[in-house]
């Protein structure tokens, strides 16, 4: 049952309006949920979505200049080459080729904890440009690139 009840939770998650939530409240359905799911990274992006603002204009100036990135998201540090930024309603995702999987990534803005430019730029190759994730992104078995 504690499977079907985990579906349950899933589907009503989903559905539910968590931004009606007092602050409190919120807090503490997050707390378990978080210790339930075993991670710190939370898909919620009802809250604090806001916190991946400040990283918008360095995101956008690496796009713009091919700067590398380093960037820690969830306790892991990954060195990025940035391609893309896109907006799903409330969540801001970046599509990038990463360096340390040798494989292309889209990742949360809102759960990167630290953002640094590299003192290096980079040069488009083939296989690891926006063309390609474009084509990566849509490809039925997207494992030959994973993260």
């Amino acid at each position: 049952t504690s499977g079907l009840g985990g579906a349950r939770l899933a589907c009503d998650f989903n559905t539910f309006n968590l931004g009606s939530l007092p602050g409190a409240a919120l807090d503490n359905f997050i707390h378990h949920i978080g210790k339930g799911l075993g991670r710190l990274c939370i898909d919620n992006p009802f809250a604090d979505a806001a916190r991946g603002f400040q990283h918008m204009p360095k995101l956008r100036q690496a796009i713009r200049s091919k700067q590398l990135m380093q960037i820690t998201i969830c306790s892991q540090i990954r060195r990025l080459r940035p391609l893309a930024l896109d907006y799903w309603g409330r969540l801001w995702t970046l599509a990038a080729w990463c360096e340390s999987t040798q494989g292309f990534v889209t990742l949360r803005v809102d759960e990167i904890t630290r953002l640094d430019a590299m003192p290096a730029v980079f040069v488009e190759e083939p296989g690891k440009s926006l063309v390609d994730y474009l084509a990566w992104s849509k490809h039925p078995d997207r494992t030959r690139h994973r993260s």
